[in-house]
């Protein structure tokens, strides 16, 4: 879906470079143009952390951060306790790194 890395794109959430994020990136080879241009574009947009209110700001990202945990909940019940391996697709460690995601998430609201 486009819709998570748009909405990432939007809010200009960082996360730290991994074989995650490289792999997500690349996955935009597959999207349809329209979609990769759009979060191209967005990508290109000024940041609105500085003008946003503190509090719908926060909301957008404490409901990306939700979201992010009900996918953590699903790989760990539909994936990862059924299998011994850890590596998942595109061969990362996904459970390290879906919380990676969650955690970086979580971390860039406003204080």
């Amino acid at each position: 879906s486009s819709i998570m890395p748009a909405l990432v794109a939007f809010m200009k959430i960082p996360h730290k470079s991994s074989m995650l994020t490289d792999y997500l990136a690349d996955m935009r080879n597959y999207m349809p143009f329209e979609h990769r241009t759009l979060i191209e574009r967005v990508e290109a947009m000024p940041a609105i952390r500085g003008l946003a209110g503190k509090e719908p700001f926060n909301a957008i990202l404490e409901a990306i951060t939700e979201f992010r945990s009900i996918h953590y909940v699903w790989a760990q019940e539909y994936i990862n306790r059924w299998t011994a391996d850890p590596r998942g697709t595109g061969g990362t460690p996904y459970m390290q790194w879906l919380d990676q995601l969650i955690q970086e998430t979580r971390s860039f609201k406003i204080a």
